[in-house]
């Protein structure tokens, strides 16, 4: 980052808040298909929470795909159970290829929902370490209802994708929650599975992650509902939609967060592409989630290249700084990146260790969640990228 300012001045262009740097190239990203197998050792349960169904069971599949010769395996945690819900099956048989868990729930009344949250994880099969893949998709198949005069609507919910797309016209809602996009039916329901019936059919679009957290559930509208319903994700570019609606207004690359001394942070994201934007929001969260708002900033609006915003927050606290980026686009539609950390405390308390989750000590290489640990034995949790 420094190295670019100092470019810049050299040819005389000033470095002010909330600039944007266009560059001029497109990023081509080819996706990876995945395939997530009913064969013998695909979809067992390996360890975690009380045994199979209940919260942190972990699930494995070998050689799910392969992207630059590394041969992947994938896992699925269940995060969270609500609503009474019960996983029947983590793997259905109705797609071989694809991952179809199956979720029944109790008597539900109207306006209150039951499922389960996974997180789907990726690793090199050879060193077992988590493996960042270019681009993938996610797309969710017959989200659909319980039929005319039911009360049961599915729906999937997508954390943090960089895009996703819909038929138009679709039978699905899309909307925004905290973290993600919950794609939801209306009463029709569709019989059977079928990658040619797109009104029923979500795409997502992942990039440059090792994991994505997925939730798939039922609602009562209009009256009460249960059920045991097949949800069927897919991970392969197979479904085509002849009139596609709805991508995010922006694919972001990267979001990050500098501390450049006294109380100041730079603050920088770049987007692959933006489509309908109309501007970002900068957020400050505290420990309880309480926003504040840096600086709204415009957006460029439509571009294919590379974009880079910074933008400076003068007053962050002494403190570890959490930061998440709104985007709004020009029909209003809103959608929320990861929060990101960075340590902008200035005292003179001294960090003297880094630890990871597990108790062992690491270096400034390390990326994922730290624990630091100060002179006076405070510990603070940060994300370290």
């Amino acid at each position: 980052m420094k190295s670019l300012i100092n470019i810049l001045s050299r040819v005389g262009i000033k470095f002010i808040l909330c600039c944007v740097f266009i560059f001029n190239y497109i990023e081509l990203i080819s996706q990876t298909d995945l395939i997530f197998n009913n064969g013998v050792g695909d979809g067992i349960y390996t360890s975690g929470g009380t045994g199979a169904g209940t919260i942190g069971a972990i699930y494995h599949w070998s050689n799910v795909g392969t992207e630059s010769g590394v041969t992947i395996d994938a896992e699925i945690e269940i995060k969270s159970i609500f609503g009474g819900a019960i996983l029947t099956t983590i793997d259905g048989s109705s797609s071989p290829q694809d991952w179809e868990p199956q979720i029944s729930g109790p008597n539900t009344t109207d306006g209150n929902s039951y499922g389960i949250e996974f997180e789907v994880r990726f690793k090199d099969q050879s060193t077992g370490l988590p493996y960042s893949l270019g681009s993938f998709l996610s797309q969710t198949i017959d989200v659909d209802g319980g039929g005319t005069g039911s009360a049961l609507r599915e729906f999937t919910t997508f954390n943090s994708p960089s895009s996703y797309v819909l038929e138009n016209p679709t039978l699905i809602s899309a909307s925004i929650v905290s973290g993600g996009i919950m794609l939801k039916s209306g009463e029709s329901l569709y019989p059977g599975i079928s990658i040619t019936a797109t009104e029923y059919i979500a795409s997502c679009t992942y990039s440059s992650t090792s994991s994505f957290k997925v939730t798939c559930g039922v609602i009562a509208e209009g009256g009460s509902c249960s059920g045991n319903r097949l949800f069927s994700l897919n991970f392969r570019d197979v479904v085509t939609f002849t009139e596609p609606v709805g991508v995010l207004p922006v694919e972001l690359a990267s979001f990050q967060a500098e501390n450049i001394g006294s109380t100041k942070v730079l603050v920088q994201w770049e987007t692959k592409s933006e489509k309908d934007m109309d501007f970002f929001t900068l957020e400050r969260l505290d420990e309880n989630k309480d926003v504040t708002v840096v600086s709204i900033v415009k957006a460029t609006g439509e571009s294919s290249s590379s974009i880079i915003y910074n933008c400076y927050d003068y007053n962050a606290p002494d403190d570890i700084v959490y930061y998440r980026l709104k985007q709004t686009d020009k029909y209003g539609k809103i959608n929320f990146s990861d929060i990101i950390s960075v340590n902008n405390r200035k005292s003179t308390n001294e960090i003297v260790r880094k630890i990871n989750m597990m108790g062992n000590d690491v270096d400034n290489g390390e990326t994922g969640i730290v624990i630091l640990i100060y002179k006076n034995n405070k510990m603070v949790k940060t994300i370290q990228k």
